[in-house]
């Protein structure tokens, strides 16, 4: 790998990779700067590592002229102006399969926990309150599971839920058969009115913003669970809300609330609505297999 070159960091990375990547490029770490800030600082830039905080696009490029590559630490490229960058011939990647495991288990996780009321049971007990009766659950097995969405993490949630013996629906923009999914493809209509949960892994662009809204979820049939693992507008919020407050889905597990989303959700008190800091793919080991990624990614492009 050549030295000297310049590194930028414009979202939050774990410790380890910062000081990694400084043993053989000059990295200059921004990770809670504007865009306005980070833009206007006078520093040759010759690679960028970003997550979602920042939209790169034309402005990044005339800021920093000498601009080499991108790397999206992470899936998701809504982000990330790729015609942009394609004009100028700067390079860019992302890792879609970096978080897949991580994820995937979590969702089995925090269905359980949904599933067995294990949150608000811990809740009541640190308020010194006893009480089994009213935390009756549910197990999975035996439950139809529908899911929106079948890339990396689609399949590998699939895969685990082989192991709870529940009956697997999949719907897909293709309409087309996954030979790697134990299931059966169907309509977003049949799987919204069979599944007792739904999980949601799709990309944020045109056709997915605000996907479960009102309409969808009117054609859920069973109350389900359901379950974004994609990113916060997949959900139409306000929708979302009314339809666990009135009990018309069972409950709503949001993973991707963004500190932007805070005022919208600070005085939501509803216990069927379970929101999360984007804690999917946040694991150590999906750390170690992002830097040993980018590390690869930095050394092929600088040789």
């Amino acid at each position: 790998m050549l030295t000297h070159k310049s590194l930028f960091i414009v979202d939050p990375m774990s410790p380890k990779l910062i000081k990694s990547l400084s043993d053989e490029f000059d990295v200059h770490y921004y990770p809670t700067q504007s865009a306005d800030f980070i833009q206007s600082l006078k520093i040759q830039c010759d690679y960028i590592i970003c997550r979602s905080r920042h939209q790169i696009n034309r402005a990044w490029l005339n800021s920093f002229l000498a601009l080499k590559g991108v790397i999206r630490a992470g899936s998701g490229m809504n982000n990330i102006c790729i015609d942009s960058l394609k004009e100028r011939g700067v390079k860019y990647c992302n890792f879609p399969d970096v978080n897949t495991r991580a994820v995937a288990e979590y969702a089995i996780g925090i269905l359980i926990c949904t599933y067995r009321h294990l949150f608000s049971a811990n809740s009541m007990l640190k308020k010194g309150v006893w009480d089994k009766k009213n935390f009756m659950g549910h197990e999975l097995s035996g439950k139809t599971v529908g899911l929106i969405g079948v890339g990396n993490i689609g399949k590998a949630l699939a895969k685990l839920l082989q192991v709870f013996e529940v009956k697997v629906l999949y719907a897909n923009k293709s309409n087309t058969v996954v030979e790697e999914i134990q299931g059966r493809l169907v309509s977003l209509d049949e799987l919204c009115g069979c599944a007792d949960i739904i999980c949601v892994q799709v990309p944020l662009n045109k056709s997915t913003y605000q996907l479960v809204d009102s309409t969808l979820i009117d054609r859920m049939v069973k109350k389900p669970i359901i379950l974004n693992l994609s990113r916060f507008d997949v959900f139409e919020f306000l929708s979302v809300v009314k339809a666990a407050e009135e009990g018309r889905i069972r409950a709503a597990i949001i993973d991707p609330v963004e500190k932007e989303h805070m005022e919208l959700i600070s005085t939501l008190q509803l216990e069927n609505m379970i929101m999360m800091p984007h804690l999917g793919g946040n694991t150590f080991e999906s750390q170690d297999r992002l830097l040993s990624m980018i590390e690869k990614k930095l050394d092929e492009w600088s040789s």
